[in-house]
């Protein structure tokens, strides 16, 4: 946080779809994109439906970051303060952004995917009509999983022979679908 203090910030904000009330209207296109999909609600949904046990630990992980810039005022700018104090919403809604909308749905990737069946397959004019109502475009995600099972199968998190995690504190069905 030391170091990066003012860029998780501007990433939470972003996250948030509030980046232009925060840091002006170059932010617009970004927010409209976050709000359009729902992010922030969907950010809540799955932190609701989280375990209580995982749950504390994105508040934990939260709390940190609002005591570390409660405690070190000077690492943080003055137009980072603004979306202070952060929540466990806020660290579900940056991943889900930054993969679901940033990476896997980025207006960006759409767009080349589209020209590429255009110049392969598509009539210039359906490409062209389908390229112009991409702003409009809402993209489907798929639906919410334990944050917890996700991280332990990708980390190596030990699994029982009926699909759960082998944990005290985190014992919630991975689905093999």
């Amino acid at each position: 946080m030391e170091a990066q203090a003012n860029l998780l910030l501007q990433l939470y904000g972003e996250s948030r779809g509030r980046a232009a009330e925060y840091w002006g209207p170059s932010h617009v296109e970004l927010d409209r994109r976050v709000q359009l999909n729902g992010a922030p609600e969907r950010a809540k949904q799955w932190y609701d439906a989280q375990n209580p046990t995982f749950r504390t630990y994105l508040d934990a992980f939260a709390r940190g970051i609002n005591d570390f810039a409660q405690t070190h005022p000077d690492k943080v700018g003055a137009e980072y303060r603004a979306l202070l104090p952060v929540t466990g919403v806020d660290v579900i809604g940056h991943s889900l952004r930054a993969v679901h909308y940033g990476y896997m749905g980025s207006s960006e990737r759409l767009r080349r995917e589209v020209a590429a069946f255009q110049s392969a397959n598509a009539p210039a004019s359906a490409a062209a009509k389908l390229m112009a109502s991409l702003d409009n475009f809402r993209i489907p995600v798929i639906r919410p999983r334990s944050i917890a099972n996700s991280y332990r199968r990708l980390h190596g998190g030990p699994v029982n022979n009926r699909g759960r995690v082998k944990d005290k504190d985190c014992d919630v069905p991975i689905r093999a679908d």
